[in-house]
């Protein structure tokens, strides 16, 4: 269960087609028994960067966790938050070239106590601010900065984000799955300070998206809440070990993470085929005759190129639709179900 917990990091990255194989697979003389082999996608060789906010590879959910996860029927999980709720607060504005003091919506997030990176530093509403500032203070990297007016740390396991939208599910949505780093080691690299606006600033002006960060590198290898740490890395095969002191009871069960690179798809059917992987996202023709070979354990599921959760994104800034009432009123006719 945590394994496909982790796995949903990046759900959306996932190719859409039959994935099989994610129960017991048959151990080779090279895979410990303790282990599972993935093939989230296939067609290039791996490259030597794990920046879990320009790495577009799902594995990177194994090491670097998210306030919550959203499933593919929408459904979101609380992970390193354990509850948000929704408020007003106040920002600063220019009006006609006065300064006055508006109402923004915000969102106060309440995270999980107990958590520690790798590396052994305890997990806090810094490292929040953190991950969120750098996304803000570096917009090309995307997720929630751009949507972040200010943020204030209410307490060590309180932290209150104001919008500047008020598209408070696309402003929810883009702050739960932003990759959560260890802010003590990231913070040494790309030193933060927040200007009483809100303004976020990077002392390093060096654009982490343009950065690739190998697996041996501490922004990596320690500084996620995530269940593995990189073990050895070639353009062929990437390897994860499970970590010592990971914040939930007794998991991971699972101590080797194998995630070999198929240039081919037709040799990671034969594979699959042959029972040498785990758990895989592809395309096959042969998936009925997958199954046959060990119906108990090889099993198998159908994407229906809809599994996705879809999000419907009004401009509240054009008229109409600057009327709430009318937004409203569009939400509660949609057929959700």
């Amino acid at each position: 269960a945590l394994l496909a917990m982790v796995a949903l990091a990046a759900a959306s990255l996932y190719a859409s087609g039959g994935y099989a194989g994610y129960a017991r697979a048959q151990a080779t003389s090279v895979v410990p028994v303790d282990s599972m082999t993935i093939v989230f996608t296939v067609g290039q060789e791996w490259t030597n960067n794990f920046n879990p906010y320009t790495a577009s590879r799902a594995d990177m959910g194994l090491v670097f966790e998210r306030l919550a996860y959203v499933t593919p029927t929408a459904q979101i999980i609380p992970w390193l938050a354990v509850n948000w709720t929704e408020t007003t607060a106040y920002v600063w504005k220019n009006v006609s070239g006065q300064m006055v003091k508006v109402p923004a919506p915000a969102i106060i997030y309440w995270l999980r106590r107990g958590v520690t990176f790798a590396n052994g530093h305890p997990f806090n509403a810094t490292d929040v601010w953190y991950s969120i500032g750098l996304t803000k203070a570096f917009p090309a990297l995307g997720w929630a900065g751009p949507l972040v007016a200010n943020m204030t740390i209410i307490g060590p396991y309180e932290i209150e984000i104001i919008y500047n939208s008020n598209n408070t599910i696309l402003d929810l949505f883009n702050t739960l799955i932003t990759p959560i780093v260890d802010a003590e080691t990231w913070g040494k690299v790309w030193p933060l300070e927040q200007l009483p606006n809100g303004t976020i600033i990077s002392l390093n002006k060096t654009n982490p998206a343009g950065v690739s960060i190998p697996a041996s590198s501490p922004l990596v290898n320690g500084s996620g809440t995530g269940p593995y740490i990189p073990y050895s890395f070639s353009p062929s095969l990437i390897v994860y070990v499970a970590r010592q002191n990971y914040w939930m009871p007794g998991e991971p069960r699972i101590k080797w993470i194998y995630i070999p690179a198929y240039v081919s798809p037709t040799v990671a059917i034969e594979d699959l085929m042959l029972g040498k992987l785990t758990w895989a996202t592809l395309f096959t023709t042969n998936i009925t005759m997958y199954h046959a070979a060990n119906p108990a354990c090889y099993q198998y599921g159908l994407d229906s190129n809809n599994t996705a959760p879809d999000m419907l994104i009004i401009n509240d800034l054009k008229w109409p639709f600057t009327y709430p009432a009318l937004r409203q009123a569009i939400s509660m006719v949609i057929n959700r179900t």
